[in-house]
């Protein structure tokens, strides 16, 4: 990629150059089974790095998403429901995340 082009794998290994090409790549914290991304990759891509969004912004937004939604099909006492269903739901996903960490065999709780 940083030198105009990739190598082929296996066969004859063969230069294969590329002109006008866009890559985007995306990558999680290295934990688990994910591995520290090397600087040889990372000096190719501008690095973004996006922090965890907090318990309070977690409810704001889904306080928005899942109070637009009820409000729309049930009667307005259900707002409060709604804030208490969010909160709950951030209480667990947050308790889940500290009991529950990634390992290389089980990488699907990341």
């Amino acid at each position: 990629m940083g030198q105009g082009g990739v190598y082929e794998r296996g066969g004859e290994k063969a230069f294969k150059k590329s002109k006008d090409i866009v890559t985007v790549a995306l990558s999680a914290p290295p934990t688990g089974c994910r591995a520290v991304i090397t600087t040889r990759i990372s000096r190719m891509f501008h690095v973004l790095n996006i922090p965890k969004a907090g318990s309070e912004a977690l409810r704001k937004i889904f306080d928005g998403i899942l109070g637009g939604f009820v409000s729309s099909i049930l009667p307005p006492d259900y707002a409060e429901t709604v804030s208490r269903a969010v909160q709950g739901a951030i209480k667990i996903y947050n308790e889940i995340e500290i009991q529950i960490k990634p390992t290389p065999i089980k990488t699907h709780y990341s």
